[in-house]
């Protein structure tokens, strides 16, 4: 049976949505050129505590289902002790914020029936989405490799802005409109190719062969599906390849063949080796629980989530990350194998969690925006996908009796 929140509760719940929502608006505006914008990091932090007040207003729930948010309660708690006692940026600390988002998604799908429209999330959909689109394009031929590598006066073009469209991607997926999802599909296409960024252009690619494969599996002639998926290949290549030409010419494709060519790696094997041997080297205390040194060799982005986590929040971090993540991804594969919550929140998993990975591997994806409405969907999706469960159990135990 579907819960409802209290009165305070749903108050906190607008105000955190609204503070999300308020933050994306303007925030990307500012994040193109990375400009210094205290009141919307500020705005930003202000989730946390309306998270806690609302885990305090709900604190039996909580308890009754630490088996499923104990590890993002416990590596919230070791987040924030990181905070303070190391007394690290807030920026540093944005970790800690995607944490609450996740109990946010676990305790609304709960306390919420799936198309209620009390809280719900077409605003990441239909306000979010669109405005980080049309921020992207009207900057469309900054995104050059020499603008996101030269700093003047402030003027640094962040391309990374583009990742958050992947995590406000699902939000898009579980509309029902059929052709707002093919004009998301193809904007994010677009604003992948105009980031002129090469792990954002791989991961596009593959979110977009897993829709166009989706948008064909109810055929039933399985030699049909592998005409579909080698044509969108192709296709696929061939329109990047195009567009490229046409809003960069050609330097994202440049890009890529480098890395055949030349091995060109923009530094990330250096950056690695150099993150290993410090943390190889290191105290043993920094080593278990992360070091907060940032020098002139030290970017701070390691351009990979899990030696991000390793480096400052230490090897406990670590196993706290991965015991979260490893989480996430045994519940979704679940949700997209049984397809238990329908066809778009199984797309939308799958989707999700590709760019995860792919992003995850080989950016500074934990630092990003992208991980707080990322991982308000997987809470959302994980909470429905138990609540589902123990429907299910509860009705076998009354066949059965």
């Amino acid at each position: 049976m579907i819960k409802r929140f209290n009165i305070v509760s749903r108050l906190l719940i607008f105000i955190y949505l609204g503070l999300m929502i308020i933050h994306g608006v303007f925030s990307w505006r500012y994040a193109i050129f990375r400009q210094s914008t205290p009141t919307l990091v500020y705005m930003k932090f202000l989730l946390i505590p309306t998270v806690f007040l609302i885990a305090i207003a709900n604190g039996s729930f909580v308890a009754n289902h630490f088996k499923a948010l104990g590890g993002v309660v416990v590596i919230s708690i070791y987040f924030f002790s990181v905070f303070v006692l190391k007394s690290t940026s807030l920026y540093q600390s944005v970790c800690l914020i995607w944490c609450t988002s996740f109990i946010i998604g676990y305790l609304s799908a709960y306390f919420t029936p799936y198309k209620n429209k009390e809280i719900s999330f077409w605003s990441f959909a239909y306000v979010l989405f669109p405005v980080s689109v049309y921020y992207i394009l009207l900057h469309s031929g900054d995104f050059s490799y020499e603008n996101t590598m030269v700093t003047t006066e402030g003027y640094w073009i962040d391309n990374n802005v583009i990742m958050v469209l992947f995590s406000l991607l699902p939000f898009v997926i579980m509309q029902k409109s059929k052709r707002y999802k093919d004009v998301a599909m193809l904007l994010v296409l677009v604003c992948a190719i105009i980031s002129v960024k090469r792990t954002i252009i791989i991961a596009a690619f593959l979110v977009e062969l897993i829709y166009l494969y989706n948008r064909f599996r109810n055929r039933s002639n399985i030699v049909m599906k592998l005409i579909v998926l080698v044509f969108a290949v192709v296709g696929l290549f061939y329109l990047v390849r195009y567009m490229d030409a046409r809003f960069n010419g050609g330097e994202l494709f440049e890009r890529l063949n480098n890395i055949v060519q030349e091995n060109d790696s923009s530094g990330r094997e250096d950056q690695y080796i150099v993150y290993f041997d410090i943390i190889k080297n290191t105290s043993l205390s920094n080593q278990l629980f992360g070091t907060r040194e940032i020098n002139d060799t030290l970017t701070g982005n390691i351009h990979n989530d899990l030696l991000y986590v390793v480096y400052h929040y230490g090897l406990l971090g670590l196993v706290l990350f991965l015991v979260v993540m490893i989480k996430i991804i045994s519940v979704v594969i679940k949700i997209v194998r049984t397809d238990c919550l329908g066809a778009e929140m199984s797309l939308a998993c799958l989707m999700t969690l590709v760019a995860l990975v792919i992003c995850g591997m080989f950016n500074c994806f934990i630092v990003t925006n992208s991980y707080i409405y990322m991982m308000l969907f997987f809470g959302y999706a994980i909470g429905k996908y138990e609540l589902i469960q123990k429907q299910l159990l509860n009705y076998q135990s009354e066949q059965s009796a």
